[in-house]
């Protein structure tokens, strides 16, 4: 199997609508991209395939087992492979995966996606926003909260999920998170730690399948 890495290229080759990257003294605003296959004609960095799986299981109620696991041809979208979970889930409320991308401020150019493939439809992107100077009514601890992006709509059949527009997203959630916070919390320092895929239909199988991982408009939090 080809070695498989993260590799960083401009925001203007990601393959996705694009908004300009706001100027940052202490970054310069990348695309991060997990890239398979030879690189295309338009000029976009792709780098060979990694040799470590991403996604792990969120917290969930399901009382969920993965029965498989593993980077494999089948599961990819393009390039040699892509990365396949196989989660055996029983009754609750939400069953979800997730994977690491920050911190990364906030912004009006954040936005993320992926091309996934599952047995159900109805899968939904996500992005995982902590919220430093909102504590927790039941916690004291930072606030979290998921943004919603798009769903999927069909079984077993590729499609592109993104989490567009986060900060407007977030903005919105403002109101309902001051009233169960409370009113003196804001979103001042927010700050996305990982993408979450929010799978939970009902007991049973899920299979899934995960490839071509883009990130846009990812810049540091000050130190």
């Amino acid at each position: 199997m080809r070695e498989r890495r993260l590799v960083a290229v401009p925001c203007r080759t990601v393959p996705c609508r694009i908004l300009p990257c706001r100027a940052v003294a202490f970054v310069t605003c990348v695309a991060l991209a997990i890239a398979a296959g030879p690189a295309p004609a338009d000029g976009r960095e792709e780098g060979p395939e990694d040799a470590a799986t991403r996604w792990t299981l969120a917290p969930s109620d399901a009382a969920p087992k993965v029965t498989h696991h593993a980077l494999d041809h089948a599961a990819a979208h393009r390039g040699a492979v892509g990365e396949q979970i196989v989660v055996e889930a029983s009754s609750g409320s939400t069953l979800r995966l997730e994977t690491p991308i920050g911190p990364a401020v906030v912004i009006e150019e954040l936005r993320a996606g992926a091309w996934v493939r599952a047995n159900r439809p109805g899968t939904r992107l996500a992005v995982r926003v902590v919220l430093p100077n909102m504590a927790a009514a039941k916690t004291g601890g930072p606030v979290e909260v998921l943004v919603p992006g798009s769903v999927s709509r069909q079984a077993d059949r590729w499609e592109w999920l993104e989490a567009t527009d986060i900060a407007a997203a977030l903005a919105r959630q403002l109101p309902a998170l001051r009233a169960e916070h409370g009113p003196s919390g804001g979103l001042a320092g927010a700050v996305a730690t990982h993408l979450v895929l929010d799978v939970y239909a009902g007991p049973g199988r899920y299979d899934l399948a995960v490839d071509d991982l883009t990130l846009q408009g990812a810049v540091a939090p000050p130190v």
